[in-house]
């Protein structure tokens, strides 16, 4: 669906929304328009693209919904590029644990990692 034709209905229901999903977080009128009128949101699933340009808007929208967030499922194994990857869930993994709410009951991670990037995510959370 066209970014576009989701913005007005957003601005409109935005503070009535409590489940979200994105299937492609590439789409950054979007997650701005999330970012300014969903702050009711429980919960949020996000499939994050090939592409890492708007992973640091995804953060800020976690960061914005995180008072209300009970539960958060991050997908970016999607794709068959294993080395992005690779290099996408490293930075979910060494930022998201600095920015999660005490009252997440949830969270759903489909990430391709290696050892070091979750040891880093573990700490920070």
């Amino acid at each position: 669906m066209d970014e576009l034709l989701l913005e007005p209905l957003i601005q409109k229901s935005g503070n009535y929304l409590e489940n979200f999903g994105i299937i492609n977080c590439e789409f950054q009128q979007l997650i701005q328009s999330l970012k300014l009128y969903c702050n009711n949101i429980k919960l949020l699933y996000l499939s994050i693209g090939r592409n890492n340009q708007n992973i640091n808007l995804v953060f800020d929208l976690i960061k914005n919904m995180r008072q209300n967030l009970n539960y958060l499922m991050i997908d970016c194994s999607c794709y068959f590029n294993t080395n992005r990857n690779i290099e996408i869930s490293s930075i979910i993994l060494q930022n998201l644990g600095q920015i999660l709410s005490f009252k997440l009951e949830y969270l759903n991670l489909g990430l391709s990692t290696n050892g070091s990037d979750l040891e880093v995510f573990l700490k920070n959370s």
